[in-house]
């Protein structure tokens, strides 16, 4: 995910189907539970000001696909650790440590 306002990334893997991670990122973000979203934290932190909806000022890219979760749970910490993405918590890639 990328927020439109400041360009900051967050990367996230899920093996569900993506409009129900969405939604849950724009549930977390409304509500403001900070401590279980990074895009939630991000948001309070840097635009909590903004007009608008906060869902509809982040664009999605999908970087790759896999049906494994620990597969895709690998990719997702590559993925983070070369990218460097600013919203995503450390936690993210702890489990991984590439």
């Amino acid at each position: 995910l990328c927020c439109t306002i400041c360009n900051a990334k967050y990367i996230g893997e899920t093996g569900r189907p993506l409009h129900l991670r969405i939604d849950e990122h724009d549930r977390h973000i409304r509500h403001c539970n900070t401590e279980q979203s990074a895009m939630a934290a991000h948001w309070e932190k840097h635009h909590r000001s903004n007009i608008g909806v906060p869902g509809s000022h982040f664009t999605i890219r999908i970087l790759d696909t896999e049906k494994t979760t620990s597969k895709r749970k690998i990719k997702e910490a590559i993925y983070i650790k070369t990218h460097n993405p600013t919203i995503n918590n450390i936690r993210d890639i702890s489990v991984y440590n590439l």
